[in-house]
């Protein structure tokens, strides 16, 4: 089936991002360079741009080098899908990220549009009780909840494992129930609100 984008559609980040960067795990390490005859003392990262891959490789296998992740969470909130005709951009609501694609298959590998993760996702249905009051968690899908609350058009989008979730307790069962439409159409009308508020300022 053909796939269509049209523009201001929301989605949802599937995952955090996870930033991988070399690091030194025996700081000046001494290399000697057989061609030059100089020794190469590796202070920093930085003087890794002096030696070939393969060299890198070595001293990987060695560990002399590292790996180092740290988890970005860029799955707070909304995204929204724009094309140029030549990438396809998501552009995040809350946290001003910026992510671009070449294709709408590899787009989705990290994002799920909103009408998606509701037919996809379970509903919950439940208070979360916390320090800074009471959210209604509406959706669980793979590792991400969407909580709100329709009466203050309040929405968002979080990570499982975020640390704020923590401080968090699941509580009653809402008194009422909201059909996935229902949630969609508040989520919908609730950003078109705040865009139209942006676009007066």
């Amino acid at each position: 089936m053909e796939k269509y984008i049209i523009n201001g559609t929301l989605y949802v980040k599937r995952r955090p991002s996870v930033k991988k960067e070399d690091i030194l795990l025996q700081p000046n390490f001494l290399i000697y360079n057989v061609k030059t005859g100089k020794d190469i003392i590796l202070k920093s990262i930085k003087d890794l741009e002096q030696l070939p891959p393969y060299v890198i490789d070595v001293l990987r296998q060695q560990n002399v080098i590292g790996t180092e992740e740290t988890i970005i969470r860029d799955n707070l909130g909304f995204y929204q899908i724009f094309s140029d005709g030549s990438f396809i951009y998501m552009l995040g609501r809350e946290n001003n990220q910026e992510f671009r694609y070449k294709s709408l298959d590899e787009l989705e590998k990290d994002f799920i549009s909103l009408e998606d993760f509701l037919d996809n996702g379970k509903y919950i249905g439940r208070e979360l009780n916390g320090e800074h009051g009471t959210v209604e968690l509406l959706y669980d899908l793979e590792s991400m909840y969407l909580l709100g609350s329709i009466s203050r058009s309040f929405f968002i989008t979080i990570g499982k494992d975020t640390k704020i979730m923590s401080q968090y307790v699941i509580g009653n069962i809402l008194p009422h129930y909201y059909s996935k439409e229902e949630i969609y159409q508040a989520i919908i009308q609730t950003y078109i609100n705040k865009n139209n508020g942006e676009a007066r300022r």
